[in-house]
């Protein structure tokens, strides 16, 4: 079997199992079961809206002071890798002529987003390093569980393809924020083949 052949193999299982996560998730409650599936720019909208989510802890993380030189560094590097997210996203939606949505205005609202993607800890009081990288890990989480939920819902294969991308990379993140967390703990740092994040 050529290497071309396994890849696409490897691909369409992994699309398999993110189809049936998709199938087994538990029913959207009232009416938002009865609508219209999102088209790939509304899915690629939101994943943009979180990418900006995600950009803004990165900026206030850094801006803390909270963080040492090394955890510093690898911060501001996975933040310009965020920012080369959104800019592959925006690309695609300009392509598809879909406006791109405002990010957080600040501290407050992105707070407030957070905290509806299940991430307890605030913007506003970052003290310790500890803290900062339990925000970005849980940041990172809810990046991930955006980028599962979008490989289920869209149809185009560049927007697909893009999404599967920044998943995997977001999953990279999250494994070297916890190393970063917890030095030493590869077992913590790479918990799991297989990624979901909050979905």
């Amino acid at each position: 079997m050529d290497a071309g052949s396994t890849r696409r193999q490897l691909i369409a299982r992994w699309l398999a199992i993110g189809g049936a996560a998709a199938l087994l998730a538990p029913p959207l409650g009232g009416d938002a079961a009865l609508t219209a599936p999102q088209t790939d720019a509304q899915v690629l909208a939101d994943a943009f809206a979180v990418e900006q989510l995600v950009a803004f802890a990165y900026a206030r993380v850094l801006a803390s002071g909270a963080l040492s030189a090394g955890a510093r560094r690898t911060v501001a590097e996975v933040l310009a890798q965020e920012h080369e997210h959104a800019a592959a996203l925006a690309a695609l939606l300009d392509q598809l002529g879909t406006p791109l949505p405002a990010g957080p205005t600040g501290v407050a609202t992105a707070d407030k987003a957070l905290a509806a993607d299940k991430v307890s800890v605030s913007l506003a009081g970052l003290r310790s390093q500890r803290e900062c990288l339990k925000l970005l890990i849980d940041v990172e989480s809810v990046a991930e569980g955006t980028y599962f939920v979008a490989v289920s819902k869209l149809r185009g294969a560049t927007a697909l393809r893009l999404s599967a991308e920044i998943m995997a990379n977001e999953a990279q993140h999250w494994s070297a924020l916890t190393e970063l967390r917890l030095p030493g703990d590869l077992a913590s740092a790479v918990p799991s083949p297989f990624v979901e994040g909050y979905p």
